[in-house]
């Protein structure tokens, strides 16, 4: 009964956890100050059903057999979504 009502407070190492929630506020601020406001906020996601993916899965295989695979042209993607984005400026300076 002496731990009743004893307040724990977990670590930010704890994911999910107030103090964890706490330091990515506090680290997304630091960017802010930094760099300013966002100007945009983009979601990129991968498509099982990418041509690139299909040409590279042996008969019988799916998306799911080969996630390295997923994980490397989604990648290779994303790079190149942020090299239009900073490099060839398709949203504007």
């Amino acid at each position: 009964m002496d731990e009743v009502g004893r307040r724990i407070v977990l670590p930010s190492s704890y994911h999910g956890g107030h103090q964890f929630i706490q330091q990515l506020y506090q680290d997304s601020m630091v960017l802010v100050r930094h760099f300013g406001m966002p100007s945009l906020f983009i979601t990129f996601t991968a498509n099982a059903k990418w041509a690139e993916i299909h040409d590279e899965l042996l008969p019988g295989q799916t998306a799911i057999d080969r996630p390295y695979l997923v994980a490397s042209i989604f990648n290779l993607k994303l790079r190149n979504l942020s090299n239009q984005i900073k490099h060839k400026r398709v949203f504007g300076p």
